[in-house]
Formats: C-alpha cells, sequence, structure tokens
C-alpha cells in the first residue's frame, strides 16, 4: 500500500513540474504592428479617384518558436459625420511585401521564424464624388488573420483607424466662463494611433493660444493616440477577472470580464487581489473606492465599451500610458502648459498629470463642468485662459 502512496505521489509531482514548464512556455504569437504604420499618404489623385497608402508591420513575438501566417484580409466600415452618403466607393487592397506573392495575388501561407517581421501595404482608393471625403468621419479597417502555431488554428482580427480628413472648424470657439478664467474647448479631427498629440495641439491652438494659456487634453483621446485601445476578443480573460466582475457595481468599467482583466494586466494579479480585499473591507466601514486607491490609477481610467466616441465606443480603452513624461514632451514641443485630465457629466475631474502641479486644484475645478464634453461633442482639447493673464 505504502508503494501505491508514494507511486502516487511521485506521478503528481511530476505532473506538476510539467505544467509549471508548460505554464512558463514561449506562448508569442504572430501580432499586427498596426499601431506604427506609416503616415497615410494620397498616392493617385484625380477628378474620380483618390488613393491611399500606408504600410504596417506584423511581428512573430515568440523568442522560439516558428509561427505560420496562414490567410489574410481586410474588411471595412465607413462612419459618416451626419447622414449617410452613397456617392462614394471604397475599396481596399493589401499587399504583403514578399516573394510568395503571385500575380492573381493569392498569398501562400507564410512561415514567420522567432523575431521575425513581414511587411504589408494596406491601399486604400475612393471612387466618385470625391468632395464626400470631407463627410467621413473615420473609417475602421479591420485586418483578419489566421495564424497556425503551436497554440492551434485560430482566427484573430485587429482594427485600424483610418480619418481621411483631418480637419476642424474652429471659426467659432465657444467661451465658457468659470470663476477666474475662461475655458474654450477646442474641435479636432478624430483622433487616432497615427497622431501625435503635440502636433495636433500646435495645429488646432497656434493661432489663438498666448503665453499664460494651460491647454488641457481628455484622458481617453491620449490614451487613443498611444494606440491604448482595443477589442474584447484581443483579450485573453483569465479565471480570476471571470469571477472578480461580479463584485463590482454594474456601472463600472471593471464590471465585465473583459475591463476587470484588463485591468489585472495593467497593475498585476496580486495587487489587484489586494486592492479588492482592502476596498472589500473598507466598505465595511463605509469608505468607497480603496479599491481604485490600492490598485492604482491605471485601473480607474480603463472605459470599457460604449465609454468614448464612435467608432471607439466598440473598444476597450486603457489609461494614457507614462502620462507625465508625455506632458512634459508636449510642453518641450509647445511652450504651453499642459495637463491631462479625466472628467466626466456627473462634476467630477482629476488631473492625471500636468507641467504645472501648483495649479492642478484650480484646474479640477475649471474642469468639473467637463466642458470637453464625453460624447460627440470632439473637442478633446480645452484651453484654459486664467484671468489673471
Amino acid at each position: 500500500m505504502n508503494y501505491l502512496i508514494y507511486l502516487t505521489v511521485f506521478i503528481v509531482f511530476i505532473f506538476l513540474i510539467f505544467e509549471i514548464i508548460y505554464r512558463k512556455r514561449d506562448s508569442g504569437t504572430i501580432i499586427p504592428l498596426t499601431s506604427e504604420r506609416e503616415e497615410w499618404k494620397i498616392i493617385n489623385k484625380d477628378n474620380e479617384k483618390c488613393s491611399y497608402k500606408s504600410s504596417f508591420y506584423v511581428f512573430n513575438e515568440s523568442k522560439k518558436y516558428e509561427c505560420t501566417m496562414v490567410k489574410t484580409n481586410v474588411d471595412y466600415k465607413i462612419l459618416f459625420k451626419k447622414e449617410y452618403k452613397n456617392d462614394i466607393k471604397l475599396s481596399i487592397e493589401l499587399l504583403p511585401e514578399y516573394e510568395g506573392v503571385r500575380e492573381d495575388k493569392y498569398v501562400p501561407a507564410y512561415i514567420m521564424q522567432p523575431l521575425s517581421k513581414m511587411k504589408y501595404k494596406i491601399i486604400v482608393n475612393f471612387e466618385g464624388n470625391l468632395d464626400t471625403i470631407k463627410d467621413i468621419h473615420a473609417i475602421v479597417i479591420s485586418f483578419k488573420y489566421v495564424v497556425y502555431d503551436r497554440k492551434g488554428y485560430h482566427s484573430r482580427i485587429k482594427d485600424m483607424i483610418f480619418v481621411p480628413n483631418k480637419e476642424a472648424d474652429n471659426s467659432k470657439l465657444n467661451l465658457l466662463n468659470e470663476e477666474g478664467a475662461s475655458i474654450y474647448p477646442i474641435k479636432t479631427h478624430l483622433l487616432s494611433d497615427e497622431d501625435d498629440l503635440a502636433s495636433v495641439i500646435k495645429k488646432y491652438t497656434s493661432n489663438f493660444a498666448k503665453e499664460g494659456d494651460i491647454i488641457t487634453i481628455a484622458e481617453s483621446p491620449v490614451a487613443i493616440t498611444q494606440g491604448r485601445f482595443k477589442l474584447p476578443q484581443e483579450v485573453k480573460v483569465g479565471w480570476w477577472a471571470k469571477r472578480l466582475c461580479y463584485f463590482i457595481p454594474s456601472v463600472g468599467s471593471l464590471s465585465t470580464p473583459y475591463g476587470m482583466q484588463c485591468a489585472i494586466d495593467q497593475v498585476g494579479l496580486i495587487r489587484f487581489l489586494f486592492a479588492m480585499f482592502v476596498g472589500a473591507f473598507m466598505k465595511i466601514f463605509g469608505k468607497n473606492g480603496w479599491l481604485y486607491i490600492v490598485a492604482g490609477i491605471e485601473s480607474e481610467l480603463i472605459d470599457d465599451l460604449t465609454g468614448t466616441i464612435p467608432p471607439y465606443d466598440q473598444y476597450i480603452v486603457l489609461g494614457p500610458k507614462e502620462p507625465q513624461k508625455l506632458v512634459n514632451y508636449i510642453k518641450e514641443k509647445t511652450n504651453l502648459d499642459i495637463a491631462i485630465v479625466d472628467a466626466n457629466d456627473l462634476k467630477r475631474a482629476r488631473v492625471v498629470a500636468s507641467t504645472i502641479p501648483n495649479m492642478e486644484n484650480k484646474i479640477r475645478n475649471w474642469m468639473l463642468n467637463n466642458p470637453a464634453g464625453n460624447s460627440y461633442e470632439q473637442t478633446p482639447i480645452v484651453l484654459i485662459r486664467p484671468s489673471n493673464f
């Protein structure tokens, strides 16, 4: 009988070692680096046709194993600023840049070695009434691909947001008066992950801003320009996220397993579990918000679906990455004081990062009425002009 016990313990021990090795394996696979794509450029234009070109890489992030790119194709959805227009047609070409592509544009399966890249060229063709391009809010380009690797044969999708018309009308700025300051919400084109915030701020404020002004930027558009948004199917939901989300009120972005998993990924499982425990314990004494105090601001700045302007209402938007470093960079490029602000229509506002720490309390009070808005205003930049300047 003792031999059976020893044998069982030995088998369990071997199994656990095997499982630990499996869980620590190199699980990297092919990912599209769409946020690093080249800037869209017009390559052909006449009276009836206009073509834009960009390119991006796909990357095998595995350090040990090859992966096979089996199939690729693109789909798209056009969003118009106002009413739907049917006087323009759109087609998209996706062309991988490697020798195996045939003349009929059939793309054979391609084996990617560890840590290798492959470049894809993407061309968007407009035909018809080209004046309609200015009425396009955005084009959602879905890059669909199939990967064959050690984890199986699986389909994936990665979206790119293409904004062909990067202009906005600020000829009539809306003035809002707050105690001690004049507030000017500034309209921009729909921002995407190919925009540089410093350049955007220069473009829309250079003719109006002056010394002493403060530029605030909403935190979600900041994250979007950093490519920090993802479809729910891009999130690998774990055991804890599926269960912990039920302890979050339904109004919270962490009340879905996808939002919860994003929070866990941002701060780490151990820290987040501890934050959940502290938050539950403090609620006994009527103290709310301790979950986010312990977990950190990264978990609180996550916006789940419907939290932002279309088309980003169908994505989970994370908080900005290295916000203090970003505002310092923007000030260096623009010579303006900058603040990233998280505000909503519930008269809540906070300064996530700024170049003027001594003014943060005043900025928060000036932004309590949420002049940037949370919906279709498309005014992520707000210029604050203190009265003493």
